[in-house]
């Protein structure tokens, strides 16, 4: 069934031009489909507004990225897609509206239509503002509009404020967090205006005296919290002053009697003191310590910390990510021959292909197409003996939620992500690319029934232009039926496109022809 509603999905894609109410049928009933019987919806928790999210297990992930892909082709109509995304938050609560907002929000930020990305923010938090992933996509907006962030923080810190925290269901730690998240981002990044600082403060001094009120003793747990908006109040918002010491006192610790502006001073310090000594002086660094190196591009001292784990796994696992890591900072840098020195190194195809593709993709853009053929060609070589395993779980969490290899191929993945990153500057290299795709497509582990296909369809979309012959030779390869019609219905899309393109070229005022043939 799921294979089927991805199928619906691209075909609805290709008509939706040609035969706008057949589109949206397929989009609604594919949508339909995506949904688990109400017998198993009945039996999760995490239907209500404010619930604890629960890890996705691979089903879950499977559905959830069909889903995407619908909201998504749907989105060109926006009342369309608000009708679709209300039919899912009557199947499975505020957790999927929340999320196909917040998905719809990323995709208009990468597009960079930032209105829309907006209306979707908020949308988003007004289901469930207890989520994380508008928080998330708010804070990546940031790195690029700072005006444009600070505009939409205010109305979320609003929206917050009416949305009673709590620490039974983790909304208080995950909400703190979140804001802690948009109000201090990383030193690269400009910093939030004074209006979006007020209000910062003014939610930090509501939301933890009315979450005390309602669980007494509660403002101790969130103490760094609260201090860490001692400086911005004193300059931003010095009337909150007297509610914010009154909540200061009840955060402290046990027979303590320090101030606030000490106790805000001295934690701060004595943090940062306790973690520059834990880097430089233990024995037994931990990943934590490792990652915070890494992403502070302190490669060296990363990997002079892995040299001291005891565990010989954890060694070559963190060892593969700072190689990994490195080579994408030195292609930021365009020092494309040292990111290839490294991404030789690598062995793992996850990695392989995240650095290779960042090579090739810098390459291009520098005209330096014969280097790119080089290092692609090398790059295929490398993926193909290259180990498949996934990067295991972090501790504590449980096993159901795991990927393995019925899930996630990175060697087709990559194989895929590197055709598409090299068919600007070379066709014949791209073809070779898409064959050796449907060649490893034809023996990879991939389950197709959950509707997947082990890599970026649109590869087939993007190629036809190219060369339609041969890319719908290469579809009509595919071993599986799934995959064989998926990449057709690809082609479609790329036809159905130029059809209406030419059609607009002839006749600019000329409405397209429903297509019967299509259906």
């Amino acid at each position: 069934q799921l294979a089927r509603a991805s199928l619906k999905a691209e075909i609805a894609d290709a008509a939706w031009e040609l035969d706008r109410p057949w589109s949206k049928e397929l989009l609604s009933m594919a949508y339909e489909i995506t949904f688990p019987d109400q017998d198993i919806q009945n039996t999760k928790p995490g239907n209500v507004v404010g619930a604890k999210p629960n890890p996705p297990t691979p089903s879950d992930r499977a559905r959830t990225a069909i889903r995407n892909r619908i909201i998504q082709i749907a989105s060109k109509d926006k009342s369309f897609v608000d009708k679709l995304i209300e039919s899912g938050i009557g199947h499975s609560g505020p957790s999927e509206g929340q999320m196909a907002y917040a998905e719809l929000a990323e995709t208009s930020r990468r597009l960079n239509d930032l209105n829309a990305a907006g209306e979707y923010i908020l949308k988003s938090i007004d289901i469930d503002p207890s989520q994380l992933a508008a928080g998330f996509v708010l804070a990546d907006l940031a790195k690029t509009d700072r005006s444009k962030a600070d505009e939409l923080i205010i109305p979320y810190l609003q929206r917050l404020s009416g949305f009673p925290l709590s620490n039974a269901n983790n909304s208080a730690f995950r909400v703190f967090w979140i804001v802690d998240r948009l109000i201090y981002p990383p030193a690269d990044i400009k910093p939030p205006s004074p209006n979006v600082m007020r209000a910062y403060v003014r939610y930090i001094v509501q939301s933890l005296g009315n979450l005390e009120q309602r669980e007494p003793g509660s403002v101790r747990q969130y103490r760094f919290d609260l201090l860490r908006a001692y400086f911005p109040m004193k300059e931003y918002a010095p009337d909150l002053a007297p509610d914010f010491l009154v909540l200061e006192q009840k955060s402290r610790p046990m027979n303590s009697n320090e101030s606030a502006a000490a106790g805000a001073t001295d934690i701060l310090n004595r943090l940062e003191q306790y973690r520059n000594k834990a880097e430089e002086g233990s024995e037994k660094p931990n990943e934590i310590q490792i990652q915070r190196c890494i992403t502070n591009h302190d490669f060296q001292k990363a990997r002079s910390l892995i040299g001291k784990l005891p565990d010989s796994s954890d060694r070559e696992r963190l060892g593969e990510i700072v190689n990994s890591k490195e080579s994408l900072f030195l292609v930021s840098k365009d020092r494309l021959i040292e990111a290839r020195e490294l991404a030789e190194k690598l062995g793992y195809a996850s990695t392989i292909q995240e650095a290779y593709v960042a090579i090739i993709a810098r390459s291009v853009s520098m005209h330096k197409d014969d280097w790119a053929q080089e290092v692609m060609l090398q790059a295929v070589k490398q993926l193909k003996t290259a180990n498949k395993t996934l990067w295991g779980l972090p501790k504590g969490m449980p096993t159901t939620v795991a990927l393995t290899s019925r899930d996630i191929d990175p060697v087709l993945n990559g194989i895929a992500r590197l055709t598409v990153a090299i068919s600007s500057v070379s066709v014949e290299l791209a073809m070779i690319g898409l064959s050796e795709t449907v060649a490893a497509a034809n023996v990879s582990e991939v389950d197709t029934s959950q509707g997947r296909s082990g890599f970026d369809i649109r590869i087939f979309k993007q190629l036809s232009e190219k060369d339609e012959e041969r890319v719908r030779l290469a579809a009509d390869s595919f071993k599986d039926p799934f995959r064989r019609l998926l990449s057709l219905a690809a082609v479609d899309q790329w036809k159905a496109a130029d059809l209406v393109q030419r059609q607009k070229s002839l006749r600019p005022n000329t409405k397209i022809r429903s297509s019967q043939n299509l259906r």
